[in-house]
């Protein structure tokens, strides 16, 4: 084990989860609160623009909001805009596996709100900056590259961000799982009635989606299919773990130090595979401690230190 000073380690379920753990990190000096690096190990970029309820400058008065906002407004592919935003990151180091070497993929971007309301993200070329100076905007660089070409300028403040499904990733889970919604008999009716150009089939479900009624409840059906897939991961257990190895001894050779390390499972959403889940989160662990001294904490600790334990209630705007 590698016997250097102690680096906070966290253990996530889903990904959306790294805002509240880096608005922790800074809080308690873990991480500086502005200007960091992201290395964001992960087979998705995660840089969509979310839009939310909650303005992102209400957010930052407890840790509770933070709680609030990254679990009832933040999807999974959501949630690094938002820090950039903030301030919390000034260069995305996006490190892909499935990434063509010869692409190194570099972009100077920044990042506002419509209307500055902070709840619209907006991405676009620093070229096309607001003539309006009361408007906060964060610049930010955008690094899409593999492990091999990683470039590193500032060695200092470096925050790593490691998904499992890196390793071994299902492409879309959400294909795969049968989901009811309970709806009214207009909704139904309306589905039926419109079913060549209802607006849910143009912008989100296209085939996945249809209506069922069943004993007299009508329903959306999401991805009714007849056919049933197996999700079980091809890559055999030799291969993972040599990838896995080959990837930390990579990170070793640029002799990095991050501040803090977040590793997300990505079971519940499906991405990792659920019988290979445990075997790369035990060896990237086992790998990771031999060139850091892991501090290991799980989400869920975190929450319990913070007197956290009925997170099941709903969001801080519906409760108004």
């Amino acid at each position: 084990m590698n016997p250097g000073k102690k680096i906070k380690t966290y253990i996530l379920e889903e990904h959306n989860e790294a805002f509240l753990v880096w608005n922790f990190a800074i809080k308690n000096k873990i991480i500086h609160p502005e200007n960091n690096t992201l290395l964001h190990v992960d087979e998705h970029s995660d840089m969509n623009a979310p839009r939310v309820k909650t303005s992102i400058f209400d957010v930052f008065n407890s840790l509770e909001n933070i709680i609030d906002f990254t679990y009832n407004e933040l999807p999974i592919n959501s949630f690094i805009i938002p820090a950039v935003f903030q301030g919390i990151f000034n260069r995305i180091n996006w490190i892909q596996n499935n990434h063509t070497r010869s692409v190194i993929y570099r972009q100077k971007r920044c990042v506002r709100t419509f209307n500055n309301e902070g709840k619209k993200f907006i991405i676009f070329n620093p070229n096309n900056v607001p003539t309006d100076m009361n408007m906060n905007v964060r610049k930010f660089n955008f690094y899409h590259t593999s492990i091999d070409d990683l470039s590193i300028v500032d060695h200092h403040n470096i925050v790593l961000d490691i998904n499992l499904a890196y390793f071994c990733c299902v492409s879309d889970p959400n294909e795969y799982k049968v989901n009811y919604i309970q709806i009214t008999e207009n909704e139904y009716n309306e589905f039926v009635e419109n079913y060549r150009y209802h607006n849910l089939k143009y912008e989100f479900f296209g085939h996945r989606i249809d209506v069922k009624k069943e004993n007299g409840n009508y329903f959306y059906i999401i991805n009714d299919h007849e056919e049933i897939y197996n999700l079980k991961a091809k890559t055999k257990d030799d291969a993972l773990i040599n990838l896995i190895r080959r990837f930390v001894d990579k990170l070793a050779s640029y002799k990095l130090t991050p501040k803090m390390i977040t590793i997300t499972r990505s079971l519940k959403s499906g991405y990792t595979p659920d019988d290979k889940a445990d075997l790369i989160e035990k060896e990237l662990i086992n790998n990771l401690n031999r060139i850091y001294n892991l501090s290991i904490s799980h989400v869920d600790d975190l929450l319990a230190s913070m007197g956290m334990t009925e997170l099941n209630k709903l969001p801080n705007y519906l409760n108004s």
